[in-house]
């Protein structure tokens, strides 16, 4: 009966951390993407360079 109560602790102690960034996914932003003009400009530069 002693490892019930020590068993319900252990599960909490796992249960918050993992809930606790499942809510960091999700109040992340997403980046839009960049405009063709500056992918393109972009690769050109990177091709000039080399």
């Amino acid at each position: 009966m002693k490892r019930i109560p020590f068993l319900a602790i252990v599960l909490l102690a796992f249960a918050f951390p993992a809930h606790a960034q499942d809510a960091m996914k999700k109040d992340a932003a997403v980046k839009p993407a960049d405009p063709e003009l500056k992918v393109v400009l972009d690769s050109w530069n990177e091709i000039a360079a080399s």
